[in-house]
C-alpha cells in the first residue's frame, strides 16, 4: 500500500467513525452514599456534614459564616438558594446574587469572604461535586473567596462519574467542574499548602429535604 492509498483509507474511516460506546456500568457500590461522600472529601482536607432539611443546612451554613467572620458573600441564584431570600433573612451581610445584584461581579468576588453554590450532583466514590454553567450562575463564586460552602440535598449523590454520565440526559452545559476539596498544592517544598489557588476551605452540607 502506497502512502497515498494510507492516506485515502484513513479519510474514508473518519468519515464513518464508530458508533460512541454505551455509558459504562460501574462494578462498585456503597451501603450508604452518604456516609461514604462524607468520609472521601474528609479525606480530601474538605469538611462534610449531614443534616435531616434544608432549614438545617441552612443554619449550618450561617454559623460557619459567623465562625469565620464573614462580612461579604456572593451567592448562585440556583436551587436551592434561589428560593431562600438570603439577602432579606440576614441582612448583616454584603450581598452579591448572580444575575440578580447590579454592579461588577467579578470585583465583588475579589473582595468577597464566602461564596455560596448549589451542586449538579455529587459522587460518592471520590467525594467530588459537579458545578455546571447556566444562568444564575458563576464559576467566580466557588472559585475567588476564600470560604466555599455548598448546599446539596442527598437525592444528588451517586456512586461515581460512570453513574452521573448515564444519567444525564439534558444538553451538555458550556462548563462542567468537578470539585473534590480546598484548592491545594504540593509545589512548595514538596508540602501540601491549601488555599494557593482557589477557596482555602471547602464545606459541604448535605440535606434530606
Amino acid at each position: 500500500m502506497t502512502a497515498r492509498d494510507d492516506t485515502l483509507q484513513r479519510l474514508h474511516k473518519s468519515q464513518h467513525p464508530e458508533p460512541h460506546p454505551e455509558p459504562w456500568e460501574s462494578p462498585q457500590s456503597f451501603p450508604d452514599l452518604t456516609a461514604q461522600f462524607i468520609k472521601a472529601l474528609q479525606t480530601a482536607s474538605g469538611k462534610a456534614f449531614h443534616v435531616e432539611s434544608l432549614d438545617k443546612a441552612l443554619e449550618k451554613a450561617f454559623e460557619f459564616m459567623e465562625e469565620f467572620k464573614v462580612k461579604r458573600i456572593i451567592a448562585n441564584d440556583e436551587p436551592p438558594l434561589n428560593q431562600l431570600d438570603l439577602p432579606e433573612r440576614y441582612t448583616q451581610y454584603e450581598w452579591y446574587i448572580v444575575d440578580k445584584t447590579e454592579g461588577n461581579l467579578q470585583e465583588f468576588c475579589a473582595h468577597a469572604d464566602a461564596g455560596l453554590t448549589g451542586a449538579e450532583a455529587g459522587f460518592a466514590e471520590t467525594g467530588s461535586l459537579v458545578l455546571v454553567s447556566g444562568p444564575g450562575k458563576s464559576r467566580f463564586t466557588s472559585l475567588l473567596p476564600p470560604l466555599h460552602i455548598v448546599l446539596v440535598q442527598t437525592s444528588k449523590l451517586m456512586v461515581d462519574i460512570f453513574a452521573w454520565q448515564k444519567s444525564y440526559h439534558k444538553q451538555f452545559p458550556g462548563w462542567v467542574g468537578f470539585i473534590s476539596g480546598p484548592s491545594k498544592t504540593g509545589d512548595i517544598e514538596g508540602k501540601q499548602v491549601l488555599g494557593v489557588h482557589g477557596p482555602r476551605d471547602y464545606i459541604v452540607i448535605l440535606y434530606d429535604k
